[in-house]
């Protein structure tokens, strides 16, 4: 009984750095991107810094058993393991290998302070299992999507992972591909017999007249035109426009798309030259280059 009386209260945990550190990669990777988009690839990398704050608060400044310290921490590890195996190519592969973990983490750590706080009340029992669910809960979430890729900021373009690809839309919806060769008429008369060689295809086709040489050829025009925007940034690599004056003021004159084309993925920049844009992308098992 005296044993009893003089046992010390477990202390209470220290959450108050957790959720701090909690709301401040909320504001990074939701309020900070909607404000500043050049900001946004700053906050990709800020996930896992906060991420690192909040498993060292965990481990030691929660006040938490060392047991729920390291097993909280040793569980996340094997989630994320175990879910990479599953995750779909374009996450699994996605920025040389690390996407996974630099996406993840961050959800990671703010499951675990969302556990702490709302589990703080309970038995052991009850608060271990809610912590086992919440976090093999916040890894499997990732076996559900893929990535169509990202824009020039980092922003990730999310989607279910049974859907149809924004490249499986573009060639479901453009038929841009050139046109078959006629066959012959030899050759739809005999449809049951081996297919023609390309000498008998080209046997069959007439041969225009060969052109009048000129006695004296003309000098071709040499062409002098310099890219205006040669590709990746512009001429000088900087992202910079010269020459060229706009009004910023949107209200009083607001920008307005002049047209729009769909593209397939890809990697490439564009480069101008009058009127006509040309980049690289992908159609299928065909990488073209479009103007």
């Amino acid at each position: 009984m005296n044993d009893l009386l003089s046992a010390k209260p477990a202390r209470p945990l220290r959450l108050w750095p957790g959720v701090i550190l909690g709301v401040l990669l909320l504001l990074a990777k939701l309020v900070v991107p909607a404000i500043a988009p050049y900001a946004t690839p700053f906050t990709v990398l800020a996930g896992p810094v906060f991420a690192l704050l909040i498993a060292i608060w965990w481990l030691f400044f929660s006040r938490a058993p060392w047991s729920e310290r390291g097993g909280a921490i040793l569980l996340i590890a094997v989630a994320m393991f175990a879910t990479f195996r599953f995750l779909h190519v374009s996450i699994k592969t996605g920025m040389m290998g690390y996407m996974f973990v630099v996406f993840a983490t961050p959800i990671m750590a703010l499951a675990l302070v969302a556990w702490a706080v709302a589990a703080r009340n309970l038995s052991d029992r009850p608060r271990r299992l809610a912590l086992i669910v919440i976090v093999f809960l916040s890894a499997g979430a990732w076996t559900l999507v893929r990535t169509e890729g990202f824009s020039g900021y980092i922003d990730h373009e999310f989607a279910l992972r049974w859907t149809p690809t924004a490249e499986e839309r573009l060639l479901a919806s453009v038929k841009d591909d050139p046109a078959p060769v006629a066959a012959s008429p030899s050759a739809k008369a005999e449809g049951d017999k081996p297919a023609a060689t390309a000498d008998t295809v080209t046997a069959a086709i007439p041969e225009a007249p060969a052109p009048a040489v000129p006695t004296s050829a003309p000098v071709p025009e040499t062409v002098t035109a310099v890219a205006v925007w040669p590709g990746f940034r512009g001429p000088a690599r900087d992202g910079i426009v010269r020459g060229v004056k706009i009004s910023t003021d949107w209200a009083a004159s607001p920008p307005v798309e002049l047209w729009r084309r769909p593209i397939g993925p890809g990697w490439g920049s564009f480069a101008v030259q009058g009127d006509v844009l040309y980049t690289q992308e992908q159609r299928g098992d065909d990488e073209i280059v479009s103007a």
